[in-house]
């Protein structure tokens, strides 16, 4: 895998970059550590505890809850820029699909084995800084929480189902973060929501639209990015929304 593969998509778990008008706006997302029921305690994936990139010190990993959904996170350090440094992390650990790359920051984003991995690499001092994040989405593609809910946009097919659901404000933005089971295949699930986002008048972003799996919107000035993975069972869908 070479830097080329990597297509421009996704944000990060622990603050979602957007541009609006050339600016960033960043949507911390509150992280507490509560006890869950027993789906909840998942342990790390053996990938982030044994990864290893030439070049980084690591500190401790942390684990946390997410509305209740197990995320595992290691911070970094580099003496690397932050754009090499994201290219090494990328080609080494083989987690990541995509690259956004805002400013100084780098974030990679990828799906893998029911864990959506997210990396945030910023310009720090005479190197870079970051993280690696795991956040369980679920075997087989869904999430099996207690958060199932009937769907939050109408775009959405009526099977699907809201596993993961997180509010906030930044900026006067309002940012919805979910997670969507369906029990679809992967290219009819996308083929549906592409259908009736444009029926809605959401229109494609030319740079960042159908890149794979993954597809960004806008419409009045709302933004709209959405990443689908097939599981054994169905399709997962990750939805990221500004407005």
């Amino acid at each position: 895998m070479n830097s080329d593969t990597f297509k421009i998509l996704f944000s990060g778990l622990m603050g979602w970059p957007v541009r609006f008008s050339g600016r960033v706006v960043l949507a911390g997302v509150f992280l507490a550590c509560i006890s869950v029921p027993a789906w909840g305690r998942q342990p790390a994936p053996p990938s982030l505890a044994d990864l290893e990139v030439p070049g980084f010190k690591w500190n401790t990993q942390q684990t946390m809850q997410l509305s209740g959904v197990p995320m595992h996170v290691k911070h970094f350090t580099s003496r690397m820029a932050a754009d090499p440094a994201a290219q090494v992390l990328a080609l080494h650990s083989g987690l990541f699909e995509r690259v956004l790359k805002l400013n100084t920051k780098v974030v990679l984003s990828g799906m893998q084995s029911g864990w959506h991995w997210l990396a945030e690499v910023n310009t720090f001092e005479s190197g870079s800084r970051g993280y690696v994040s795991a956040l369980l989405v679920g075997a087989a593609g869904t999430l099996g929480s207690p958060h199932d809910a009937a769907p939050h946009f109408s775009w959405l097919p009526p099977q699907a189902k809201r596993q993961f659901d997180h509010h906030n404000t930044v900026g006067g933005r309002s940012i919805v973060q979910q997670v969507y089971s369906v029990a679809l295949p992967m290219q009819t699930l996308t083929s549906y929501v592409r259908k009736q986002l444009r029926t809605q008048g959401w229109i494609p972003e030319p740079e960042l639209a159908s890149v794979g799996a993954g597809m960004t919107w806008g419409k009045a000035g709302s933004r709209l990015m959405l990443l689908a993975q097939q599981g054994a069972a169905g399709s997962s869908l990750y939805v990221h929304y500004v407005e």
